[in-house]
């Protein structure tokens, strides 16, 4: 196996040519070869612990040092040209002497017990009986850390309520008296702020306190302990400090605000009662759904894609194409920020700002769905397969939820004068799931339409995260207070989408489109003309944009080797969603960890190790310890008839409101839009049923007194 000991890892294209040499684990009997699965197909149960199993073996014998802690099993995303040929041909087979394109790659990363982190790349091939795994390349990867897991949040929970430091503080400094357990000790990613030593040689989490009155159903956000921060180092699980930064600690609320019904009718008594006049809702499709599901591929009215789920994004969707014809390889939403914009020494002595997805996986976070609570209707779910810290393979049920939904009229047309009405209901395919990031709830909903149309809608629930203040506080001014000394802070909501585009081949090119007024007076005598210009993006560089209101700006990514019947190149727009500019210094950390939040638009040329904004390993990144977005960009490639990936940042502002509490309402916000433009020679839902049946006169609407 090819093996380096550097922050500077192999590139896959480079661990591609290494790989005729690789060893063989030796794990099953010899079987001859049958068709392989899916390149795309989830992981099983059976493949990760074949992963776990082997990789520990071959780490212990090699290194003479057992695994610590598994973090992260990523399937590999194939070469699309490939895969389309081997979807094309419809088999995939390994003969004597020929190893096929396609092979199904896993990165896997851990820690072992020296504290190093690891990664191996390891080949995986079905077989008869068993499996058969390849070492492609294993690396020790150094100045990084991977993402925290759950376990981890409970070491430092754990290490934190029995540190005698803490005990004393909780019991002395704050007036607790009754029950630790009812203490929450909540984790919090570190990030990097260059402010202590432990951010460089340790793997740490800070932790915020809040405490529950007598039951473990009270809110524990209306009791926020406030005035301390307590860094705990997981690797060890010890507690490294405690750092009382306020001068004067407010005190403890001592108020409740439930929103569990149970708590609420215990505080309220008579004066709460759920609402009597809300009807039953019933949504039926006695004939079942208009969609396929084949284990995890999906077609539904022209389009055709397939489910994917990762420990770091959670939903992901490859190879979508509509009525054959490819448009976009993949979607995800790889990195996720939610700064705070709280003075530091306010909230916990050093900056909030969590990484969602670098530091935490969505997917680990991800949420089982529940028919009438999170879906209606006919609903398919996918299941979500991942691993423990241990290696051992666990299932999310319902993770994923696949339904349809009524989206009002697809299009219409009445004739004032004949009466004549034609009309079409129109249908979404919703794609969903949802992750519980501590406070916060995110849903994610991509919406196929039939008109070959792809969004993504992310649905924001949850409470608000708090702080106490001596009430009334008049200096306080970078949040709301929500009741007397509870403080929720001003904070921002931003998201990273990754969409990895293929209109009708691999060699796309961009152009951005702007709208502006016609400036010849000669031709607008009356002022009121306006058009489009379409400017082509060369280079990676040139290709960071922002959003534009007042030129109604969006994106063109076209394909000049195939043509429409008028002759222009085939493509599909990018329409930006809900834009917002980050709130923090040029010259903040934030911004060194997250440079994708300075623009709305990247466009870099493609590349299988380009996979995450922030670079690899978010988590204690100061944004210098891996390649990030940036990196990529200042390369400065052409992008012209290139294969390409669009990075679009988007988000929302929150500043909290007390009718948020204490529990918010869905805010929703809209993320991105691509729809064809001359991809079609017309549009391509005129054959979706109408309200007039083939071969009749139709239906007549009262006609208009025009």
């Amino acid at each position: 196996a090819t093996e380096t000991h550097t922050h500077k890892k192999m590139t896959l294209q480079q661990i591609s040519q290494k790989f005729t040499s690789s060893p063989t684990f030796p794990n099953s009997r010899s079987k001859s070869p049958i068709k392989n699965p899916h390149p795309l197909r989830l992981l099983s149960d059976s493949e990760i612990s074949s992963l776990s199993d082997y990789i520990s073996s071959y780490h212990q014998s090699n290194s003479s040092c057992r695994i610590h802690m598994f973090y992260t099993m990523d399937l590999q995303d194939p070469d699309k040209v490939a895969l389309w040929n081997w979807e094309k041909n419809e088999m995939d087979r390994d003969t004597e002497g020929e190893r096929s394109p396609l092979q199904r790659h896993v990165k896997v990363v851990f820690i072992d017990q020296k504290w190093a982190v690891w990664e191996y790349l390891v080949h995986l091939s079905n077989y008869t009986d068993g499996k058969i795994l390849r070492l492609v390349s294993r690396q020790n990867v150094k100045g990084v850390q991977p993402l925290i897991r759950e376990e981890e949040f409970m070491f430092a929970q754990e290490a934190a309520l029995n540190d005698e430091r803490v005990i004393k503080l909780f019991r002395e400094d704050y007036g607790i008296k009754g029950d630790l357990n009812l203490v929450c000790v909540d984790p919090w990613s570190n990030g990097y702020y260059g402010t202590t030593e432990w951010e460089k040689t340790h793997r740490i989490v800070r932790c915020l306190v809040w405490a529950r009155m007598e039951d473990p159903e009270d809110n524990r956000f209306a009791h926020p302990v406030s005035g301390v921060n307590i860094v705990v180092d997981i690797l060890n699980k010890k507690v490294l400090e405690v750092n009382e930064f306020l001068k004067e600690k407010p005190p403890v609320p001592l108020r409740r605000a439930n929103f569990h019904p149970r708590m609420r009718k215990k505080d309220l008594g008579n004066k709460f009662e759920p609402r009597t006049d809300i009807k039953p809702l019933e949504i039926t499709q006695p004939q079942g759904p208009s969609f396929n599901v084949d284990g995890n591929h999906v077609e539904w009215q022209g389009w055709s894609f397939r489910v994917g789920f990762q420990p770091r994004e959670g939903l992901v969707l490859h190879n979508m194409k509509f009525q054959n014809r490819p448009v976009c390889f993949k979607a995800s939403v790889p990195e996720m920020s939610v700064p705070y914009g709280e003075p530091t020494v306010k909230r916990m002595g050093s900056s909030k700002c969590a990484l969602d997805s670098g530091e935490y996986g969505l997917g680990y976070c991800a949420n089982s769905l529940e028919l009438g609570c999170d879906c209606l209707g006919f609903i398919h779910y996918f299941d979500a397969r991942l691993h423990d810290f241990k290696g051992k393979p666990y299932t999310i049920k319902n993770a994923i939820c696949l339904h349809e939904e009524d989206a009002g009229v697809l299009f219409k047309h009445v004739d004032w004068r004949t009466g004549a009405n034609v009309t079409a209901r129109a249908r979404e395919l919703i794609v969903n799931f949802s992750a519980t990031i501590g406070n916060y709830i995110y849903a994610f909903r991509y919406k196929f339409n039939q008109e070959g149309q792809l969004a993504l809608d992310v649905d924001l629930h949850g409470i608000l995260n708090t702080r106490a203040i001596f009430p009334g506080d008049t200096r306080e001014r970078h949040g709301t207070e929500l009741m007397d000394g509870v403080y929720a802070g001003i904070h921002q909501h931003l998201f990273a989408v990754r969409l990895d585009m293929c209109v009708d081949g691999v060699k796309n090119t961009i152009s951005e489109v702007n709208i502006g007024l016609e400036e010849d007076d000669s031709i607008n005598d009356f002022g009121n003309a306006f058009y489009a210009t379409f400017t082509d993006l060369k280079t990676q560089r040139e290709a960071q944009r922002n959003n534009s209101t007042q030129t109604s700006r969006f994106w063109h990514i076209y394909n000049k080797e195939k043509k429409n019947v008028m002759g222009k190149p085939v493509g599909y727009d990018f329409v930006p969603g809900h834009n917002i500019q980050i709130h923090s210094k040029k010259n903040s950390y934030m911004l060194n960890r997250c440079p994708w939040l300075n623009h709305h638009l990247f466009v870099t040329k493609h590349s299988v190790d380009h996979q995450y904004p922030s670079g690899d390993y978010a988590n204690q990144s100061s944004g210098k310890n891996c390649p990030t977005l940036q990196d990529w960009v200042n390369q400065d490639t052409s992008i012209v008839d290139q294969n390409l990936v669009l990075w679009h940042s988007c988000g929302v502002t929150h500043l909290p409101r007390p009718c948020e509490w204490p529990l918010m309402a869905k805010h929703q916000m809209r993320a991105f839009k691509i729809q064809p433009n001359g991809f079609f020679d017309e549009n391509p839902c005129m054959d979706v049923p109408t309200n007039i049946p083939l071969g009749e006169e139709g239906c007549k609407c009262t006609k208009s007194k025009l």
